[in-house]
């Protein structure tokens, strides 16, 4: 027996022999104890993943995909009276030294080949949480929230939202990209801790790279200097949280 029902939007799951199915991505989804219709918990995919097989496929995607990111995001941002941060796509080279750097050579699961920040002050912020909740909106597969508790790496208070762009250029039909909500003055500081952010990961590649062939005294004093611009980052978010 097959039970349709809409969760929210257009969206459309199917119950299968106790497995919940996302149409139309035809994802397994979990139907794990924290899963509360009444409570209006999300129900999430137990892992997102991208449809692709290569960084080049998913890069195309992406390109192929940008105009109408774009102007969801336009439209979004617009409606919830938030500006609108756009770094545009995820260049190929940095999605191959993502995936090698923190995702164990998996490209397909890079989440952010199409990426914005939306900023705003903190009622506007409460308003688009609200708005991106996945039980209030069908595109929405992750919220993290850590407006509370900040990402303990980079001491950022900030949501990410992993929301998938409907696209006929994807497999699947969605392409999983990644939206961010900021604070105005969290994101002044980001300028400052982006580049930080870039250094680290130009040590931590050319370290990964080339081990072997450096000399240990070199290899420590660029572990010591990446571990430098890290506290460095941490601190400056930190900051930029007080103000």
């Amino acid at each position: 027996i097959v039970t349709r029902y809409k969760e929210t939007g257009n969206s459309l799951n199917m119950i299968y022999n106790d497995n919940v199915i996302a149409l139309p991505t035809r994802r397994s989804l979990s139907c794990t104890p924290p899963f509360s219709i009444a409570a209006g918990s999300p129900v999430f995919p137990e892992k997102l993943y991208q449809s692709v097989n290569s960084a080049k496929e998913l890069h195309s995607i992406a390109i192929n995909s940008e105009s109408d990111f774009n102007d969801s995001m336009l439209r979004i941002a617009k409606a919830l009276k938030l500006d609108i941060y756009n770094p545009g796509i995820k260049a190929l080279h940095r999605i191959d030294q993502k995936a090698d750097l923190e995702k164990n050579g998996h490209v397909d699961h890079i989440l952010d080949p199409l990426r914005c920040s939306l900023i705003g002050t903190a009622p506007r912020l409460a308003k688009a949480l609200d708005f991106f909740a996945p039980a209030n909106n069908s595109n929405v597969l992750e919220l993290t929230n850590q407006f509370t508790n900040p990402c303990a790496e980079s001491g950022m208070r900030r949501a990410k939202i992993i929301y998938a762009l409907p696209t006929a250029s994807s497999p699947s039909g969605f392409l999983l990209t990644e939206i961010q909500l900021r604070h105005s003055l969290m994101h002044n500081a980001y300028d400052e801790t982006d580049a930080m952010s870039k250094r680290i990961r130009a040590i931590d590649a050319g370290l990964m790279s080339s081990t072997s062939n450096l000399a240990y005294t070199c290899t420590v004093r660029l572990e010591r200097r990446a571990a430098d611009l890290q506290r460095k980052r941490l601190d400056t978010n930190m900051s930029a949280a007080q103000c």
